[in-house]
């Protein structure tokens, strides 16, 4: 039987307001004294982030929705690292940075795996889709990397996005169609 930590008494669990926070609080519940950690969390939504990315560039129908459903996933277990975090006060800086250097790969990888499918089989197109996607994917990359300057400049309220009805903006990645 293996000995559980108490939650840190400094870090007050806030009640999660999304639709998707609160399913992922309710599943990480359970693993509140076990040995799993928020980073393993994290390191799992990046495995199946990069399985989903690599699916998008067969160009297959049924790999490429295989992928995109992994690219679903992956955005939705995206929250619940930081769920486990918040209940059982294992927050850290070092774990936020390694969450959002994670969310960059994978949503860069995505833009590049679309990107390659794309110039692969549609190369009429004016500008290599390769192109397209690769700028779009620098872009991911320069706003996660505004979002952690804005976060050390005032806090992670600079960051908020805006939300209604218990759906953040982000929440749109579950519509992606393959």
């Amino acid at each position: 039987m293996t000995k559980s930590c108490p939650p840190n008494p400094k870090a007050v669990p806030q009640p999660a307001t999304w639709w998707d926070a609160r399913l992922a609080r309710r599943l990480v519940t359970p693993l509140l004294g076990t040995p799993v950690t928020p980073n393993h969390l994290t390191t799992l939504r990046l495995a199946i982030g990069l399985a989903g990315a690599y699916y998008l560039l067969f160009g297959q129908f049924w790999l490429c929705s295989l992928g995109a459903l992994l690219i679903a996933l992956s955005n939705f277990v995206d929250h619940t690292d930081g769920e486990l975090a918040r209940i059982s006060g294992q927050s850290s800086k070092i774990g936020h940075f390694y969450d959002l250097a994670c969310d960059t790969l994978v949503t860069v990888l995505l833009f590049l795996g679309i990107g390659f499918y794309v110039g692969v089989h549609h190369p009429a197109l004016p500008v290599p889709a390769q192109w397209l996607d690769g700028i779009a994917g620098i872009a991911v990359a320069l706003i996660f990397f505004l979002r952690m300057r804005i976060e050390s400049m005032v806090g992670k309220s600079g960051t908020k996005q805006a939300s209604m009805a218990g759906f953040e903006t982000e929440d749109v990645l579950y519509l992606r169609r393959s």
